[in-house]
């Protein structure tokens, strides 16, 4: 298998960990974005020390940042499980037409 592109991620890390310690880092990384999401929204967004507040531009970016660390586990499940880039894409154009349509359908 070439490794180009994106699958270089996994490939990267293939063999380093078992798709249940991967699961396990997904959950974690998905509790980190839900943390900076909320930090993110709640009013008061103070740091744990009680220091000063980071601005609304950092903590997006924290959101932003938790995100693609979410994708990029996830990228790895799906290549580790034998998806290609081309399936990538197509997956992702059928899903987001499912997502389309459901969205339409609630409102």
């Amino acid at each position: 298998m070439e490794v180009t592109g994106i699958n270089v991620i996994s490939h990267r890390f293939r063999g380093k960990s078992s798709t249940l310690e991967i699961l396990a880092k997904l959950t974690e990384e998905t509790g980190e974005v839900a943390q900076a999401v909320l930090l993110a929204s709640s009013a008061i967004n103070k740091s744990a020390s009680g220091d000063a507040t980071k601005s609304q531009a950092n903590l997006d970016h924290d959101v932003r940042e938790e995100a693609v660390d979410v994708m990029l586990v996830a990228l790895d499940l799906f290549f580790r499980h034998g998806g290609t880039e081309a399936q990538l894409g197509d997956l992702v154009f059928y899903k987001s037409k499912k997502w389309l349509k459901k969205l339409k359908e609630d409102s």
